[in-house]
């Protein structure tokens, strides 16, 4: 544009032919084309570069708020907003059921031990919560050494037969600290999903169940 302000009213040293001038004007359209193609090329990508990793810090960020960051398990939060939607889809369906666990006499692993050695038992029974999400399930830390399952469209007969074995599974677990081996024992407090009362009264039915299995010698599930 410069160029053409500063010379365009000159007279020109070397005649063109008509053909020649438009072909010179079709080649400075290309080049001009060409360049301005380059640059929105250059930057697209590099926006969508940003924004992939825009998308991927939300991401991590979005795990982050839903997930304990010792055992990997979802936390109290996401388990809240997961069985709030369970029980809107709940209404004429089959329902769900709800447990809540305890490890037994932990404070007294902790004492023995020290909270490193507590930390690898949460982590331990977590793994064997975390296969239970691979199956469809939802398994959370409450809180401490309490933990959450749900069994989504599964009755209360069915969910103890599951939580058999996995009170089986973590009796088999084994732990060693101070040249001691040591296990360990939860108890559990299971109840299907109250449809007349809703989640509150589920929560606090499964709450009361667990706190009756302590009272009752532990290590069992209360249903």
């Amino acid at each position: 544009m410069l160029l053409f302000l500063i010379y365009h009213s000159r007279v020109s040293e070397i005649q063109l032919t008509d053909i020649v001038e438009s072909g010179f004007q079709c080649i400075n359209s290309v080049t001009i084309f060409w360049c301005i193609s380059v640059i929105a090329f250059i930057f697209s990508k590099d926006t969508q570069k940003l924004e992939g990793k825009l998308v991927e810090y939300n991401n991590r960020l979005m795990i982050q708020a839903n997930t304990d960051i010792l055992t990997g398990l979802y936390n109290r939060r996401k388990a809240m907003e997961y069985m709030e939607e369970l029980s809107h889809k709940s209404v004429g369906n089959m329902g769900f059921s709800l447990c809540i666990r305890d490890i037994d006499f932990f404070k007294k692993v902790n004492d023995q031990y020290g909270h490193d050695v507590g930390d690898e038992v949460l982590v331990k029974i977590s793994e064997i919560f975390q296969k239970e999400i691979e199956k469809g399930n939802f398994a959370a830390r409450w809180g401490g050494e309490e933990f959450l399952l749900l069994f989504p469209a599964c009755n209360g007969d069915d969910a103890r037969a599951k939580l058999e074995k996995i009170r089986s599974d973590i009796k088999e677990l084994q732990f060693h600290a101070e040249e001691t081996d040591f296990r360990i024992a939860m108890t559990f407090g299971l109840a299907e999903y109250d449809f007349i009362n809703g989640l509150k009264a589920t929560i606090k039915e499964a709450d009361e169940k667990l706190y009756i299995g302590k009272e009752n010698g532990r290590d069992q599930i209360v249903f």
